[in-house]
């Protein structure tokens, strides 16, 4: 057997399994997670103890949950809403640049990326709203743990755009092995103008759209119900939140809802005590034949209603009866100030898996503390929140490529009218078409948003120490490559500089600082 064969026949046993059947990485097929998508979000509107029939109740029962638990602390909401935050914080920019006055960009390109692809990409985002979209793409995603997102060809307003589609109506899905999304179906429940319920369905396939009704093929407006699909590639991209092997990925409080669930057994029964104590009965006791004169010293006895009760809630009143009256409580206290200590651990251990809940409160706390300080003392946290954004980043520059890609194509067939028709937003997706991307043109990376952003005083202090190293092995050390240092005809630290940081730096009289002089051994200038 030639090498050539051979390595045929490895590269087919290696990936029959991802083409004979769509498992994950633990031999599971796909199965739409709606049971539990209704579990987490409701953990996070603070509802997951009400449903009967969610996945909590279940939990409830087989647990012996406090049966008047509810979410009295919850957790979940801080943690989803700072991740909605912190992946993509900064100002919304029209061309993913910095702001003036140093604010980086909510979507920050790097400076490889090529200007019109940047441009192309941003202005796809803003036809899709993502200046706000952004927050429900992360958001949804912390909370179920998976997000979907579909390109739109919207011919109609001539546009393209990513669109967030709840991932409850998909009904099923393909992925090859790279990842790339193959087929995909939609199922949502709709009603018509009769007032009459179906469900509308979509299956994206690489080679035709077709639109459902309740499972059957069908037309909608007048259209019929298959279309072919003309880009070649299924435009949609599954996003996970944290990749645990599975589907589906991880949600912000996977592994967390025990936790939060015994702390509002208790937090909920405690409360509920404390309220029946206040509130608690008293029984009168007494020898005394004169029992039945016990009555209450008021103002006014005739008016204490129970209209006029709330207004009088301040007063204090008196009892008048027998000298060996005495008042007993039902309820006594059963030492509620050990149980809140236990609450306050409970508390502390959960805040441990969710660090995020509590960090801006630190950092209020921590005044003297620096930029880069913060950030060594939460490296647990950056390093959620970098994984966190590099499956974002991801699934958004895959759908950015894709919007390029495809409004190119709309733009130079003629599906957005003439070319001399175009607006300038559409003619920025001219340079492009449906083979960019194999020919390496949509090439674009964003940049990590860190932890704690940088205030504009530790930018400019930034700044002015990198302006005062003159020796290249600092210069190296900051970031800085040997052709910065140099200029573009430079090879090494013995080349003489040409248009590079160290030729720039000279002082007034033409010659080299003494620092830089002293690397070369010399004193003179430069020619």
């Amino acid at each position: 057997m030639s090498l050539v064969s051979t390595a045929a026949a490895l590269g087919s046993a290696i990936t029959r399994g991802a083409r004979d059947r769509n498992t994950d990485a633990r031999g599971s097929a796909y199965s739409a997670g709606t049971g539990d998508y209704d579990a987490l979000e409701a953990y996070y509107d603070g509802s997951s103890y009400e449903a009967l029939d969610s996945a909590v109740a279940s939990y409830k029962r087989r647990y012996g949950l406090y049966r008047g638990i509810r979410a009295i602390n919850n957790p979940t909401r801080r943690a989803v809403d700072w991740h909605a935050s912190h992946v993509y914080p900064g100002a919304w920019t029209p061309d993913g640049l910095p702001t003036a006055d140093g604010t980086p960009a909510a979507v920050p390109f790097a400076a490889a990326t090529a200007e019109p692809v940047r441009l192309a990409a941003l202005q796809a985002l803003a036809w899709g709203n993502w200046r706000s979209e952004r927050y429900v793409y992360v958001r949804r995603g912390a909370t179920l743990g998976d997000s979907f997102l579909e390109i739109v060809p919207d011919v109609v307003r001539r546009m393209v755009y990513p669109l967030t589609t709840h991932p409850r109506w998909i009904a099923d899905i393909e992925w090859n092995r790279a990842g790339d999304i193959t087929a995909y179906k939609l199922e949502i429940p709709q009603i018509d103008e009769h007032d009459r319920a179906y469900l509308w369905g979509k299956v994206v396939t690489k080679t035709q759209y077709q639109t459902l009704k309740d499972g059957e093929p069908f037309g909608y407006d007048g259209q019929t119900a298959t279309i072919p699909n003309p880009f070649g590639f299924v435009p949609a991209a599954w996003v996970q939140h944290r990749n645990v092997g599975g589907q589906h990925g991880a949600a912000v409080i996977d592994g967390v809802r025990g936790k939060i669930d015994e702390l509002n057994h208790i937090v909920s029964a405690a409360h509920d005590y404390i309220g029946k104590f206040a509130a608690q009965g008293v029984v009168f006791k007494t020898n005394s034949t004169l029992a039945g004169n016990i009555t209450p010293l008021l103002d006014d006895f005739s008016e204490y209603s129970a209209e006029n009760r709330s207004a009088d809630r301040d007063r204090i009143r008196f009892l008048k009866g027998p000298a060996d009256l005495t008042i007993d409580r039902l309820i006594q206290n059963l030492g509620l100030g050990d149980a809140l200590g236990y609450v306050d651990r409970m508390i502390r251990e959960i805040e441990r898996d969710l660090p995020e809940i509590v960090m801006d409160e630190q950092l209020r706390q921590m005044s003297a503390v620096t930029g880069p300080g913060a950030r060594q003392m939460m490296g647990d946290l950056a390093g959620k929140l970098s994984e966190a954004q590099e499956n974002y980043d991801a699934g958004l520059v895959k759908a950015a490529q894709m919007c390029v890609s495809m409004g190119g194509f709309l733009a130079r067939s003629g599906a957005w009218g003439t070319r001399s028709g175009l607006t300038e937003a559409q003619r920025r997706f001219l340079p492009f078409d449906l083979a960019s991307y194999a020919k390496g043109e949509l090439a674009m990376e964003l940049l990590p948003r860190p932890l704690v952003p940088e205030t504009p005083m530790e930018r400019v202090a930034a700044a002015a120490a990198r302006a005062g190293l003159e020796h290249p092995t600092s210069l190296r050390e900051a970031g800085y490559s040997d052709e910065d240092i140099y200029g573009p005809l430079a090879t090494g630290e013995t080349a003489y500089p040409r248009v590079g940081i160290l030729a720039e730096r000279r002082d007034v009289d033409g010659r080299i600082s003494d620092g830089v002089a002293a690397m070369f051994g010399s004193g003179g200038g430069i020619a």
